[in-house]
This record gives C-alpha cells, structure tokens and sequence, in this order.
C-alpha cells in the first residue's frame, strides 16, 4: 500500500464475505484491476491485540473517557484561540465536565451485564423477564427502591410498588444500565449514596430510596 501510494495510484478497500463465517478484504487500485486478497483471520489479529478484559473496561467508561476527550478540545480551543472560537471552547468545556461526572456515575452503576434475565424499559415503564421471575411496573407507581445482597448470583434491586408487589432484577441481569435514568428520575434521591451501596455491597438488605406519602390537607 505504501508503494501504492508514492507512485499515487488511489486504492480503495473491499470487504467482500464469501460465505455465512468467511470474510476476505479486498484492496484495488484504480490503475488496473489488480486485487490484494487478505483473509479474515489476518485482519481479526488487530482485535485480539488488547485483551477482553481491556476492551470491556473501556466500553465501560465510554461515556467519561469521551468527556475527557472533549475537556481536551474546548480546552485547546479556549486558551489557544480567540474570539468567538475561544467562547466556544469555554462552553464546550463546560459541558464536557458534565458528561465525564454523568459518565463516572453510568460507569459505577454499569455491570457485566452477563446476569440473568433482560431489562426493558419503555418510556417510563419497566420489565424484567427472568429465567424463574419477573413482572413489570411503571415507575410512577415505585414506592421503595431496596438493595439485596443475598441475590444470587449477584446483589438484587428490589422494587416495590403501590399494592406492595415487588419486582426483583438482579443488577448484571442484561441492559441493567437503563435502570440507571430511571433511578435518576425518583425525587429525592441521592445517587452518589446509591452507588456506594452498590460498590460496596452491604451484609443485608438496605433501602436506597423511599417515597415519601403526600399529606393531604
């Protein structure tokens, strides 16, 4: 490729599949018609350059690493531009530093997601489907949000409605995370206490969140 290019032919990239598990990639240049054939495998080498665990770690934090990423950008464009420019940096910046705090918070609250059962959430409504229990609620209706560590495999939230029904989800069960806006959205409460009890995982059961009655006058 790099000859290719001092002699300045253009070369464009071809994925081509072969079959349901077969891929070739496949480079052309627009000189002739002569095709560079590289197996997949070859090319799948570049994602087992970082480890699993590595890339997962990363997929974690996505949303802070992103936000440090524009800190940097507004930062530059502040101190090293002017004018309008400059402004915009400024609140780039500033939004930028909201989004890595809300990506720290998603990132301690975000599991493996290997647990069982699935989390859907429809506007403000909630399902759980698990693999023995289950139910649904909308959140309008929540009236204590619990802590269960005795869950197994892993801790439980432990939702309880109007009628005293309760909805338990364990917290890697899979797409977990979108409990996290929902929690957000419970007048009153306090996240930063909510994702210490997650990280450090209580000996018994603990309420993260109740509602409080409306006194009717």
């Amino acid at each position: 490729l790099k000859n290719l290019a001092r002699r300045g032919h253009f070369c464009s990239l071809i994925i081509r599949q072969q079959s349901k598990f077969t891929v070739q990639w496949v480079f052309r240049t627009s000189g002739n018609s002569r095709f560079a054939y590289f197996p997949n495998q070859w090319v799948s080498q570049m994602s087992d350059f970082m480890r699993p665990e590595a890339r997962a770690s990363l997929w974690r934090w996505r949303e802070a690493l992103t936000g440090l990423a524009l800190v940097g950008v507004g930062l530059w464009w502040t101190l090293g531009s002017f004018g309008i420019v400059s402004w915009i940096g400024v609140v780039l910046t500033a939004g930028a530093v909201i989004l890595v705090i809300a990506g720290i918070q998603r990132a301690r609250f975000r599991q493996t997601g290997e647990g069982p059962g699935i989390v859907q959430v429809a506007e403000r409504r909630l399902a759980y489907l698990g693999p023995l229990t289950g139910g649904q609620m909308d959140i309008a209706d929540l009236t204590r949000l619990e802590l269960d560590p005795t869950g197994h495999p892993a801790a439980h939230w432990i939702l309880t409605g109007i009628g005293g029904q309760s909805i338990a989800i364990p917290v890697n069960a899979q797409n977990a995370d979108a409990l996290f806006d929902l929690f957000g959205s419970l007048q009153g409460i306090q996240m930063t206490a909510m994702l210490d009890v997650l990280s450090q995982t209580p000996d018994v059961r603990v309420t993260v969140w109740e509602k409080t009655p409306t006194l009717l006058h």
